[in-house]
């Protein structure tokens, strides 16, 4: 089960990052063809700022596992079997 969630997990990880890279390329393309156009700028620039946080925050919580995983395992706080079962999980080997 563990394998699968973490496959499914990582997967999405990837996918958002796809996404996220060509929305940006889109809304630059969409930034430079505005032309001027006040309007139309603000909403772009609205549109790359929310593109960034959210990529900032699925690669941040990405990070974040991996460090909490890698803390646990260094300190050995918990036993090896679960550090090896949650690394499994996630994919983080």
């Amino acid at each position: 089960m563990g394998g699968l969630v973490g496959g499914f997990i990582q997967i999405f990880v990837y996918l958002v990052v796809l996404f996220a890279v060509i929305m940006i390329i889109y809304v630059g393309l969409m930034l430079v063809l505005a032309q001027g156009n006040k309007d139309e700028l603000i909403k772009r620039k609205d549109q790359l700022l929310m593109l960034v946080i959210g990529l900032a925050i699925v690669i941040g919580a990405r990070i974040i596992v991996q460090v909490v995983i890698s803390t646990l395992q260094s300190t050995g706080t918990v036993n090896p079997t679960v550090i090896t079962n949650a690394q499994n999980a996630a994919k983080l080997q």
